[in-house]
């Protein structure tokens, strides 16, 4: 049909919030899967009573003992990308962000503890992420990316560097012998080549000749057993190890090593190293390395460290694995009940039960939020879960639907070549699909039970897609591709417009009289059954909206809940979390996302009776 543009109404950039701070829906944040946590970890230190564990989104994790840990400290943001032990306090480093790409427009940071558990930022430098820290007994060592360095003799106290070439020098890991420090990186910010720089100080650099030595990058170093180690590679598949008795000269030692080496330990009977694919790499000569898998899945290791006799791993996800006979035998001691090698797209709950979906067909189900399990395994791309009709019912490619009504037992109603359904919603009388016909246009499919569907293409909605669909009480509202609305009374006949200035959307809910619908950083509410839209744009991305009953929650980069979708409240996902589906109800939210990452919150009561205007 023609498309018509509907006058929105755009609201303020920013949503509005309670100028009294009280406006937070959420509390008792915790992590159910992975647990303790599953943001990546990237550093491991430890004093002679504790072991630190620090990451991306801020996250710390201390334990007394190797296997119990509690999150201490996650609320910053900052990627932390190392942490040491300096005789009486952790130091731990690190920047904004993840991408090296970002590194001109972060600063870094350094942090430091007594304990583990209570921290303070006590230095900022322009324009960094300070990668590595190091203790050689007298003064503190922090190296990072576009030349900067810091010293310190006491962790309070800093001085800022820069290397000679900067700002096209990085060090992503230094070593000292006892007198030459020893940082290994590139000349020409991260990716251009690879570069060895020597110092007495940490102050004055100067650069090691590499002559015969390929332009491959370096991970790490390290000094033990009267020499240095690097540790560096190429994709694809090209690894070596570099070994030097003083920091000037060094020789390629070996060049089939089974995996990427990322950081090592000297320990009594040789080296103990980390690797991709979940591997734990040993040496008793630093030339020759054997590997074993750790974990079950393919999970990257960035640091080891010793602890009152236990060696420690950690890396991707979370991941945490201890070894109490020198690094043989290991147990993994992060919970993964679900380990998707997808992410989790959806997920729904009813009837007393949770049903989480992730993009590759695996469908897992638990009672509590804690307890997962896989029940079923589709062999398409799927897209959705939704409770109504007292069942569960899945959508994904190939037209698939399937149906459970208690998340365990599945059965496939329907599964037809040539189209893709993306969402499903019913009114009690008929069951609506929709999607898009491949390489056509957007389709939606009727049916009175499931199995049998008619399919019916929308005129004029050529390369459309279809991309969720509610019911309003009176009509079914569907949202997608290009901003589109689509609408029909009775499932059959549909009209549809495009929204003008508004991205492609994600999902649209309803509460019986309000709709909510999201797209990457808009919020459009719709108190006319989808006739006419207010847009609110925000600062932050948007991934799923649901109604809980008495709310209209929304997840992405942050939680944004209300009432009635006239004003909003913004609160950061507890641990800064990033999901990218939730469901809940009048008690509580579960949210989940990437690498089987599921996290629940429960709802502030307020002390008294708050009108939603307050919010304003």
């Amino acid at each position: 049909m023609q498309s018509r543009y509907w006058f929105l109404f755009f609201t303020a950039l920013f949503l509005f919030v309670s100028a009294q701070g009280s406006a937070n829906q959420w509390k008792s944040w915790e992590w159910l899967n992975p647990r303790p946590q599953g943001h990546w970890l990237e550093g491991i230190a430890s004093s002679d009573s504790a072991v630190v564990a620090v990451g991306e989104r801020g996250v710390i994790l201390v334990s007394e003992n190797g296997e119990d840990w509690d999150i201490v400290h996650s609320e910053s943001g900052l990627f932390l990308k190392d942490v040491i032990w300096a005789g009486d306090r952790f130091i731990a480093v690190g920047g904004y962000s993840l991408d090296v790409g970002e590194a001109a427009f972060s600063p870094g940071v350094i942090l430091t503890s007594p304990d583990g558990r209570r921290w303070t930022a006590v230095f900022y430098v322009n324009a960094t992420i300070f990668r590595k820290a190091i203790f050689n007994g007298e003064q503190i060592l922090v190296v990072g990316f576009k030349g900067k360095t810091a010293t310190s003799p006491d962790g309070v106290n800093w001085v800022e560097h820069t290397l000679v070439d900067y700002p096209n020098s990085d060090i992503v890991d230094v070593a000292w012998n006892g007198s030459t420090y020893v940082g290994v990186g590139a000349p020409h910010y991260y990716w251009g080549g690879r570069a060895i720089y020597l110092s007495e100080d940490g102050v004055d650099w100067t650069e090691a000749s590499l002559d015969g030595i390929p332009e491959m990058g370096l991970f790490g170093v390290v000094w033990g057993h009267d020499q240095f180690l690097a540790f560096g590679g190429a994709w694809p598949g090209i690894r070596f190890v570099l070994s030097s008795p003083d920091g000037q000269t060094w020789t390629r030692e070996s060049t089939n090593l089974p995996g990427y080496i990322y950081e090592a330990i000297a320990i009594p009977d040789g080296y103990l190293g980390v690797s991709d694919g979940g591997r734990v790499a040993k040496s008793t000569n630093g030339t020759s390395w054997s590997m074993e898998t750790v974990f079950p899945s393919s999970k990257w290791l960035l640091d080891v460290a010793e602890f009152q006799g236990l060696y420690l791993v950690v890396g991707e996800d979370g991941a945490i694995a201890v070894s109490a006979d020198g690094g043989d035998e290991w147990t993994v001691t992060t919970s993964w009940e679900i380990d998707a090698e997808n992410p989790i797209i959806d997920i729904s709950s009813g009837g007393g039960v949770f049903v989480a979906l992730s993009s590759g067909g695996e469908v897992f189900r638990s009672l509590d939020g804690f307890a997962w399990q896989e029940v079923a395994d589709f062999p398409v791309t799927t897209y959705s879960v939704q409770w109504f009709e007292d069942a569960f019912w899945v959508i994904g490619n190939n037209s698939l639907v399937a149906h459970s009504v208690d998340g365990d037992a599945w059965n496939t109603r329907h599964n037809e070549d040539g189209t893709d359904f993306a969402d499903i919603a019913g009114n009690g009388e008929i069951i609506v699909a929709v999607g898009r016909r491949n390489g056509g246009s957007a389709l939606v499919a009727t049916s009175a039970d499931g199995f049998a569907w008619d399919q019916i293409e929308i005129d004029g909605a050529d390369g459309l897609r279809i991309a969720s669909l509610t019911w309003s009480g009176t009509r079914f509202v569907g949202v997608g591709s290009q901003g589109t609305v689509f609408r029909s009374s009775d499932g059959f006949d549909w009209s549809f417009e495009f929204l003008d200035s508004i991205p492609s959307l994600r999902r649209v809910v309803s509460n019986g009289s309000v709709l909510v619908a999201v797209g990457f950083s808009v919020i459009l509410v719709s108190e006319d059954d989808g006739v006419t839209w207010q847009a609110t744009f925000v600062d932050g991305t948007l991934l799923d909206v649901v109604w809980t009953g008495d709310l209209f929650v929304i997840v992405g980069g942050g939680v944004w809940s209300s009432h009635s979708g006239d004003y909003w409240t913004r609160e950061p996902v507890g641990f800064l979390g990033f999901p990218e589906c939730v469901t809940g109800n009048e008690d509580e939210i579960t949210m989940a996302g990437v690498s089987g990452m599921v996290m629940r919150a429960q709802r502030v009561t307020p002390l008294i009776e708050v009108q939603e205007s307050d919010y304003r």
